[in-house]
Protein backbone atom coordinates (compact mmCIF):
# COMPACT_ATOMS: atom_id res chain seq x y z
CA UNK A 1 0.00 0.00 0.00
CA UNK A 2 2.64 2.34 0.87
CA UNK A 3 5.05 1.47 -2.39
CA UNK A 4 1.05 2.62 -4.27
CA UNK A 5 0.68 6.31 -2.16
CA UNK A 6 4.12 6.61 -2.95
CA UNK A 7 3.83 5.53 -6.83
CA UNK A 8 0.62 8.49 -7.10
CA UNK A 9 2.63 10.91 -5.09
CA UNK A 10 5.23 11.07 -7.55
CA UNK A 11 3.54 11.05 -10.32
CA UNK A 12 3.10 14.11 -12.69
CA UNK A 13 -0.02 16.10 -12.68
CA UNK A 14 -1.92 17.98 -14.92
CA UNK A 15 -2.89 18.20 -18.60
CA UNK A 16 -0.70 17.10 -21.61
CA UNK A 17 0.23 19.89 -24.58
CA UNK A 18 -1.97 17.12 -26.99
CA UNK A 19 -4.36 16.59 -24.37
CA UNK A 20 -4.64 20.54 -24.35
CA UNK A 21 -4.45 21.22 -28.02
CA UNK A 22 -7.60 18.55 -28.50
CA UNK A 23 -9.58 20.37 -25.89
CA UNK A 24 -9.08 23.33 -27.75
CA UNK A 25 -9.68 22.19 -31.44
CA UNK A 26 -13.41 20.72 -29.69
CA UNK A 27 -14.34 24.13 -27.99
CA UNK A 28 -13.20 25.46 -31.32
CA UNK A 29 -15.34 23.29 -33.66
CA UNK A 30 -18.57 23.62 -31.51
CA UNK A 31 -18.27 27.50 -31.28
CA UNK A 32 -17.56 27.71 -35.28
CA UNK A 33 -21.32 25.78 -35.48
CA UNK A 34 -22.78 26.84 -32.25
CA UNK A 35 -22.87 30.89 -32.50
CA UNK A 36 -24.20 31.63 -36.52
CA UNK A 37 -27.02 29.35 -35.04
CA UNK A 38 -27.59 31.23 -32.03
CA UNK A 39 -26.58 34.44 -34.14
CA UNK A 40 -29.84 33.20 -36.55
CA UNK A 41 -32.14 32.17 -33.79
CA UNK A 42 -31.79 35.54 -32.04
CA UNK A 43 -32.61 37.30 -35.26
CA UNK A 44 -35.74 34.86 -35.40
CA UNK A 45 -37.14 36.29 -32.30
CA UNK A 46 -36.24 39.75 -33.05
CA UNK A 47 -38.66 39.17 -35.87
CA UNK A 48 -41.82 37.88 -34.05
CA UNK A 49 -42.25 41.53 -32.95
CA UNK A 50 -43.35 42.32 -36.30
CA UNK A 51 -45.46 39.03 -36.92
CA UNK A 52 -46.94 39.82 -33.58
CA UNK A 53 -47.38 43.95 -33.74
CA UNK A 54 -49.20 43.42 -37.70
CA UNK A 55 -51.33 40.71 -36.48
CA UNK A 56 -52.57 43.74 -33.79
CA UNK A 57 -52.42 46.36 -36.14
CA UNK A 58 -54.57 44.18 -38.67
CA UNK A 59 -56.72 43.33 -35.98
CA UNK A 60 -56.97 46.85 -34.46
CA UNK A 61 -57.79 48.60 -38.29
CA UNK A 62 -60.86 45.65 -38.69
CA UNK A 63 -62.50 46.59 -35.46
CA UNK A 64 -61.57 50.47 -36.78
CA UNK A 65 -63.35 50.02 -39.62
CA UNK A 66 -66.55 47.79 -38.27
CA UNK A 67 -67.41 51.59 -36.36
CA UNK A 68 -66.22 53.48 -39.09
CA UNK A 69 -66.36 52.39 -42.60
CA UNK A 70 -63.20 52.28 -43.71
CA UNK A 71 -59.69 52.04 -42.96
CA UNK A 72 -57.13 55.10 -41.12
CA UNK A 73 -53.23 55.67 -42.29
CA UNK A 74 -50.63 55.92 -39.96
CA UNK A 75 -47.50 57.56 -39.85
CA UNK A 76 -44.32 55.92 -39.35
CA UNK A 77 -43.75 55.28 -35.20
CA UNK A 78 -42.29 55.08 -33.64
CA UNK A 79 -39.47 56.45 -34.52
CA UNK A 80 -37.80 57.22 -37.83
CA UNK A 81 -37.31 54.74 -40.35
CA UNK A 82 -33.52 57.18 -41.00
CA UNK A 83 -33.16 56.36 -37.68
CA UNK A 84 -32.68 52.58 -38.16
CA UNK A 85 -29.38 52.82 -39.76
CA UNK A 86 -27.70 54.04 -36.56
CA UNK A 87 -29.95 51.86 -33.89
CA UNK A 88 -32.05 50.00 -35.34
CA UNK A 89 -30.38 47.01 -32.98
CA UNK A 90 -31.46 49.01 -29.79
CA UNK A 91 -35.17 48.79 -28.19
CA UNK A 92 -37.39 52.02 -28.89
CA UNK A 93 -40.12 52.57 -25.88
CA UNK A 94 -43.63 53.13 -27.82
CA UNK A 95 -44.16 56.55 -25.54
CA UNK A 96 -48.29 56.93 -24.75
CA UNK A 97 -47.90 60.75 -24.56
CA UNK A 98 -46.63 61.65 -27.57
CA UNK A 99 -49.95 61.46 -30.18
CA UNK A 100 -48.82 59.18 -32.59
CA UNK A 101 -52.06 59.81 -35.55
CA UNK A 102 -53.72 56.86 -36.88
CA UNK A 103 -52.23 54.72 -33.99
CA UNK A 104 -53.97 56.57 -31.32
CA UNK A 105 -57.35 56.10 -33.32
CA UNK A 106 -57.12 52.25 -33.65
CA UNK A 107 -55.88 52.03 -30.40
CA UNK A 108 -52.63 49.86 -30.59
CA UNK A 109 -50.18 50.52 -28.26
CA UNK A 110 -47.58 47.93 -27.63
CA UNK A 111 -46.39 47.84 -23.95
CA UNK A 112 -42.83 46.51 -24.60
CA UNK A 113 -39.58 48.14 -26.69
CA UNK A 114 -39.89 47.82 -30.59
CA UNK A 115 -37.00 47.38 -32.48
CA UNK A 116 -39.09 48.16 -35.77
CA UNK A 117 -40.92 51.11 -37.02
CA UNK A 118 -44.41 50.52 -38.06
CA UNK A 119 -46.77 52.57 -40.50
CA UNK A 120 -50.41 51.99 -42.15
CA UNK A 121 -51.25 53.41 -46.06
CA UNK A 122 -54.64 53.45 -46.86
CA UNK A 123 -55.74 53.11 -50.86
CA UNK A 124 -59.15 52.70 -52.61
CA UNK A 125 -57.16 50.32 -55.45
CA UNK A 126 -54.57 52.84 -55.83
CA UNK A 127 -52.41 54.35 -53.69
CA UNK A 128 -54.34 57.67 -51.81
CA UNK A 129 -55.70 57.95 -48.69
CA UNK A 130 -59.37 59.24 -50.03
CA UNK A 131 -61.98 56.46 -49.34
CA UNK A 132 -59.97 53.95 -48.22
CA UNK A 133 -61.36 50.62 -48.03
CA UNK A 134 -57.60 48.45 -48.54
CA UNK A 135 -54.60 48.98 -46.28
CA UNK A 136 -51.05 48.14 -46.12
CA UNK A 137 -49.78 47.58 -42.93
CA UNK A 138 -45.67 47.44 -42.39
CA UNK A 139 -43.25 47.01 -40.08
CA UNK A 140 -39.72 47.89 -41.23
CA UNK A 141 -36.64 46.89 -39.09
CA UNK A 142 -32.67 46.70 -38.74
CA UNK A 143 -32.06 44.26 -35.86
CA UNK A 144 -28.49 44.51 -36.31
CA UNK A 145 -27.71 48.35 -37.82
CA UNK A 146 -25.64 46.72 -40.60
CA UNK A 147 -27.75 49.17 -43.24
CA UNK A 148 -29.88 46.15 -44.64
CA UNK A 149 -33.19 46.50 -43.71
CA UNK A 150 -36.32 43.82 -43.64
CA UNK A 151 -39.98 44.53 -44.90
CA UNK A 152 -42.87 42.67 -42.96
CA UNK A 153 -46.10 43.51 -44.85
CA UNK A 154 -49.66 42.74 -43.59
CA UNK A 155 -52.79 43.93 -45.62
CA UNK A 156 -56.85 43.08 -45.13
CA UNK A 157 -56.23 40.25 -46.94
CA UNK A 158 -52.81 38.33 -45.43
CA UNK A 159 -51.55 38.08 -42.66
CA UNK A 160 -47.67 39.38 -42.03
CA UNK A 161 -45.13 38.26 -44.36
CA UNK A 162 -41.38 39.30 -45.63
CA UNK A 163 -41.23 40.56 -48.83
CA UNK A 164 -38.11 41.87 -51.29
CA UNK A 165 -37.85 44.29 -53.93
CA UNK A 166 -37.83 41.28 -56.43
CA UNK A 167 -41.40 39.40 -55.15
CA UNK A 168 -43.92 38.83 -58.05
CA UNK A 169 -46.53 37.99 -55.25
CA UNK A 170 -49.36 39.81 -56.60
CA UNK A 171 -50.20 41.46 -52.78
CA UNK A 172 -46.50 41.47 -52.07
CA UNK A 173 -46.13 43.96 -55.55
CA UNK A 174 -48.69 46.09 -54.31
CA UNK A 175 -47.08 46.33 -50.89
CA UNK A 176 -43.70 47.13 -52.34
CA UNK A 177 -45.37 49.79 -54.62
CA UNK A 178 -47.23 51.29 -51.48
CA UNK A 179 -44.37 51.47 -48.90
CA UNK A 180 -43.41 54.22 -50.05
CA UNK A 181 -46.93 55.89 -49.05
CA UNK A 182 -46.81 54.11 -45.56
CA UNK A 183 -42.89 54.98 -44.62
CA UNK A 184 -41.95 58.13 -47.03
CA UNK A 185 -40.54 57.85 -50.58
CA UNK A 186 -37.14 56.63 -50.89
CA UNK A 187 -36.77 56.12 -47.02
CA UNK A 188 -37.53 52.18 -47.40
CA UNK A 189 -34.40 49.93 -48.83
CA UNK A 190 -36.06 46.54 -49.36
CA UNK A 191 -33.04 44.47 -49.69
CA UNK A 192 -33.01 41.11 -48.17
CA UNK A 193 -35.81 38.85 -46.72
CA UNK A 194 -33.32 38.19 -43.93
CA UNK A 195 -31.73 41.18 -41.55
Amino acid sequence: MKTMLKYLATKEKGFTLMELLIAVAIVAVLAGVGIPIYMKLQGGAKATEANANLDGIRTSLEAYKMVNNQYISAVSAPRAVADLDTDGHLQEAWDPAVVKPGFDDIGFAPNAGLRFVYAIACWNGAPQASDPTEYFAGAVGNTNSDLTQILYVASQAHGPRIINAADTDAVNAVAALNNAVAFGAGSVLITDTTD
